[in-house]
């Protein structure tokens, strides 16, 4: 016996008709994918923020190669 609470009122799951099985398998469906885009969101914000800190790394380590080339050039 499964136990659902909807608005602080407990159903017994095994007590629904045809619709109302069809409608809390939905629901549950329907939750599940929006944990799945959540969680894919999420990863993808993740990989998004880790490819920007690395380009952001490549191009502060360009500059500091470019300036002491820039002051090796000024010396000679």
């Amino acid at each position: 016996m499964v136990k659902l609470t909807i608005d602080e009122t407990e159903y017994e799951t095994d007590d629904f008709n045809e619709d109302q099985s069809k409608l809390l398998n939905e629901i549950t469906y329907n939750s599940n994918i929006q944990k799945q885009l959540d969680y894919q969101i999420y990863t993808l914000k993740q990989v998004g923020d880790s490819l920007v800190a690395n380009l952001s790394k490549t191009l502060q380590d360009k500059n500091k190669k470019e300036n002491a080339k820039t002051k090796s050039d000024r010396n000679t």
